[in-house]
């Protein structure tokens, strides 16, 4: 199975080159960002429309990679400018 990243704040910046790089190396790249349009245009297995600032969002993100891609994401790539600590009551998953 290949290593997945999940990496977020993905539709632009350095999130968005990190994916683009990534998946050219070939890992299984998930993306999540708050602008769909802009995370269209991104290489990646899975693109996710959320806001991981939020407890929920990160909740979001993290199922996402589990139901499409069959587990967890094995990396973590946090490209945002806030930071959510993730606790176990939002990766239970994990």
């Amino acid at each position: 199975m290949k290593s997945m990243v999940l990496i977020t704040g993905a539709s632009g910046g350095i999130g968005r080159a990190l994916a683009h790089q990534l998946h050219s190396q070939g890992l299984q790249v998930a993306v999540v960002g708050r602008d769909a349009d802009r995370l269209a245009a991104v290489d990646a297995a899975v693109r996710i429309t959320a806001d991981t600032t939020t407890p929920e969002g990160a909740a979001l993100a993290v199922a996402t990679c589990q139901e499409t891609l069959g587990a967890p994401p094995s990396l973590l790539a946090h490209c945002v400018g806030n930071t959510l600590i993730l606790n176990s009551a939002v990766r239970p998953a994990l």
